[in-house]
This record gives C-alpha cells, sequence and structure tokens, in this order.
C-alpha cells in the first residue's frame, strides 16, 4: 500500500527556520541509535553542496534524524524540499519534524524504495542509502537508484564497516560489488570521516563517440588504479587517526 505525504500539496504555512544549535540539539534527543551525534552534521553539510541540479532522496526515514539534517540544509539555503521513503511510518516522525520546523521541506513516501523507483524520473543529486540493510536490500537499493543520480551528485551509504574490520558485512560486500568495482563511474569522497558513512561522487560519462575502444579501456584501468590508490590512502589514514586516538 501506498501513502504518500508531501507537504507541497498542503495549505500549512511554511516553518520559521530554527536556529542550528537548536536544530541539532532536536536530532540528537531523538532516542534513535541508528544515526549518531557527528553524522547529522555531516549530512548536513553533504546536503548544502547540492546546487539544486536534482532531487534529493533519503531512503529509511525512521524516526527523523538524517531526515531532519538533510531537510534543514535545504531549508536554510532556500532550495528543494527532501524526499524521504520507507515502508513503514514512525509514530514520532512526525513530532519530530514539526519540533524541528522542517515539515515543509520533507516529502515523506511510505512505499517500497524499489516501487517508488519504478515511476521515478527526475533526476537525484542527492542519494542517502539507510533502509534494508541486508545484502539483497542494499543491492536492490543501488540497482533501483544508483543510475538516477546525476554526474557531479552524490550517492552515500549509512553503516559501511569500520577499517581494519575482519567482515565486510552486508552493506559493505553490496557496496564493493557494485560500486567500488565501478572506478569510472563512482569516485570516493568521504571515507567514514562521521563514523561509517561513504560518500561517492558520480564522475563525468566517458564520451565513447569519440574514444575508440582502446582509449575507452584505457580510461576505465587509470580510473580502477586511482581508485585502489585512494582506497589504500584512506585505509591508511584512517588507521593512523585510530592509532592517534590511543
Amino acid at each position: 500500500m501506498e501513502k504518500k505525504m508531501s507537504t507541497q500539496d498542503t495549505n500549512r504555512p511554511v516553518d520559521a527556520i530554527r536556529p542550528a544549535e537548536e536544530v541539532f540539539e532536536i536530532i540528537n534527543a531523538i532516542p534513535e541509535n541508528s544515526c549518531g551525534v557527528p553524522q547529522p552534521r555531516f549530512l548536513f553539510d553533504l546536503s548544502l553542496r547540492c546546487k539544486g541540479a536534482g532531487a534529493i532522496v533519503e531512503i529509511g526515514t525512521s524516526a527523523g534524524k538524517s531526515t531532519i539534517a538533510l531537510a534543514y540544509a535545504q531549508q536554510t539555503r532556500g532550495g528543494a524540499p527532501l524526499n524521504t521513503i520507507d515502508i513503514v511510518e514512525h509514530d514520532k516522525i512526525e513530532a519530530n519534524l514539526s519540533q524541528a520546523g522542517v515539515s515543509a521541506f520533507v516529502n515523506r513516501i511510505i512505499r517500497s524504495s524499489s516501487e517508488v523507483a519504478a515511476s521515478w524520473s527526475a533526476p537525484v543529486e542527492l542519494l542517502w542509502i539507510d533502509g534494508d540493510h541486508s545484502y539483497k536490500g542494499v543491492l536492490q537499493d543501488i540497482a533501483c537508484w544508483a543510475d538516477k543520480v546525476l554526474p557531479g551528485g552524490f550517492m552515500a551509504f549509512h553503516d559501511y564497516p569500520s577499517p581494519g574490520g575482519k567482515a565486510l558485512g552486508s552493506v559493505g560486500r553490496a557496496v564493493y560489488k557494485k560500486i567500488l568495482s565501478r572506478p569510472d563511474r563512482w569516485q570516493v569522497i568521504a571515507d567514514r570521516q562521521a563514523g561509517s558513512i561513504l560518500v561517492f561522487e558520480r564522475r563525468q560519462p566517458i564520451e565513447q563517440a569519440e574514444t575508440s575502444y582502446a582509449e575507452n579501456l584505457f580510461e576505465k584501468l587509470k580510473f580502477f588504479m586511482a581508485g585502489m590508490r585512494q582506497r589504500v590512502g584512506n585505509k591508511f589514514a584512517n588507521r593512523n587517526r585510530a592509532n592517534s586516538k590511543e
């Protein structure tokens, strides 16, 4: 069953913009363990990087901690409402959005992400994937939504495993298979700088019409090697940060 709640379709006045510290205090007070203290601020900054070229889509609303951060950034810059998707409605979501003053900047869609993707035609500038954390669920979200992200747009994942872990986990395995294996298309721009968030930027496409097969293959190989160097560098950087805290 589909249930879509778009504040654009109501006569509610636009919420007054709250001071930033007040909004983040509200976020931190929400009793939800799925989004740690540094992560909402990170997502706020990431949302601010959007230029209005496409939609901002969140998969996994829950109680609204990340929802508020993403929407608040757009509210402060006069951008477009956040589109947030979940298969169930959290009993506190409406109150949390209202308390933070961002209700008018959130379009809530109660439906599976794959069903929404099937009829979604607008380009996406920022895609935040934090829904079904199973291997199959993450693969499905990537398959349904990744190609909708504009070149220069962002795709971010929650709960990517920490560096040095023995197992990639379901999120890590899915991302490794579908995204890290395509360095010609996706570039890591933030590697767990706010706990477990991994962010990719979609590269500009290679103009195949203007290049030969060999040139195109060489470009893909170059991106792959650059991606490998970046991943190794990030791993050592994260390890050094961890050692410096000990």
